[in-house]
């Protein structure tokens, strides 16, 4: 408890001495710029022996504190670093697999879409097919048209149709 009312009544001394010799330097300064650094030299001087070991040792220990941070932040840096390697590491071990299995599903989906698709164009190329038998007119080229363009051939068939059933009714 000593120690740390001593070193506060030191502090405060320094502080003031510090203040004290601030201004003496500025107002040594507006005189004249050569005597600034004497008299700063001397004002150093003059200050007691252990504020100036109390001075040095607080400016040693506020070093030894952005030393032991700095330290302490590169630990953390290298920390960071190691895990990183080791999600790298197991992301290599483990991402083939996971990579071989999604596209796996990709392909999966893309012919099953390529399945349905082409299983509706002969399901519409069956009806074109069929409409031309019932009706005895119209020709295979439909049937053609149905199967490569699918829903748009067989809307174009549907119109053309329309088009002679009311030929037909007139």
């Amino acid at each position: 408890m000593d120690k740390r009312i001593i070193t506060m009544v030191l502090a405060a001394v320094m502080v003031l001495t510090i203040f004290a010799s601030g201004q003496a330097a500025e107002k040594a300064r507006r005189r004249s710029p050569q005597k600034t650094v004497v008299v700063e030299e001397e004002l150093t001087k003059k200050l007691p022996s252990p504020m100036r070991l109390h001075k040095r040792q607080l400016e040693l220990e506020e070093r030894k504190s952005e030393l032991d941070f700095e330290r302490q932040m590169r630990q953390l840096e290298l920390l960071e670093r190691k895990a990183d390697i080791k999600l790298d590491k197991e992301d290599d071990e483990h991402g083939k697999y996971y990579q071989g299995y999604h596209r796996l599903k990709g392909r999966a989906a893309c012919g099953i879409f390529l399945g349905l698709t082409l299983a509706l164009h002969i399901l519409l190329a069956i009806w074109v097919y069929q409409d031309i038998r019932k009706r005895n007119a119209g020709s295979g080229l439909w049937i053609v048209i149905a199967l490569m363009s699918g829903f748009f051939g067989v809307l174009l068939y549907a119109i053309v149709r329309l088009g002679d059933i009311r030929q037909d009714q007139t």
